[in-house]
């Protein structure tokens, strides 16, 4: 999902003009290794890192929906 909408979405839109000199696969790859180290931190227990990460995380979830929901 990420890779399309950085290719410009299923409405058949152009590329993300602010995510230069990024391409789509670079883009998805930066937000998958952000979970994964948001996961780590909230592994390591520390309960303030936790909760700002898991803030953080839920806004990734919220911008996702909306690429995927139709408008």
């Amino acid at each position: 999902m990420v890779h399309r909408a950085g290719r410009g979405g299923r409405r058949g839109g152009g590329p993300v003009r602010l995510a230069r000199p990024f391409t789509a696969s670079d883009l998805a790859g930066l937000i998958g290794l952000s979970f994964l180290g948001g996961e780590a931190i909230i592994l390591l227990g520390e309960e303030q890192w936790g909760r700002r990460v898991r803030g953080s995380l839920r806004s990734v979830g919220q911008l996702i929906r909306r690429f995927e929901e139709p408008s």
